[in-house]
């Protein structure tokens, strides 16, 4: 079984989890986490289902704001699904350092290194 858990509480939606998965170890939970540090305490419970909310709607805006700016759709669709990818790697690698403020400020910095390689490379394609 299976639950979603998304209340507005950053703490009592943590201390949740922590119930759910002492009591139940095998229960999946779909969780909304209110930011990275809050994801990285719910991905510590063992949840591997996330939805980051401001990531998430901040992705959206960024979506109309391209849109707006006159870029295609498909391309629009590109972007965005590039930048989720990566970010959501940059998630998963970073979380065995998230009490190393040092360590993930080098591996933000070289993310955004990286990121903007891929842009770079995807605007060299030709358009589809």
């Amino acid at each position: 079984g299976g639950g979603t858990l998304a209340i507005d509480d950053v703490a009592k939606s943590v201390d949740i989890t922590r119930t759910l998965k002492k009591h139940f170890p095998t229960v999946t939970i779909v969780a909304r986490a209110r930011n990275r540090q809050h994801a990285y305490e719910l991905l510590a419970l063992g949840v591997t289902h996330l939805m980051r909310e401001t990531f998430s709607s901040s992705l959206e805006m960024t979506g109309d704001v391209l849109t707006l700016l006159g870029m295609p759709s498909s391309e629009v669709a590109r972007t965005l699904a590039t930048f989720r990818s990566h970010d959501e790697q940059l998630l998963m690698d970073s979380f065995e350092h998230r009490g190393d403020v040092s360590t993930l400020q080098e591996r933000a910095k070289q993310a955004r290194a990286d990121l903007e390689k891929l842009f770079e490379a995807d605007a060299r394609q030709p358009p589809a």
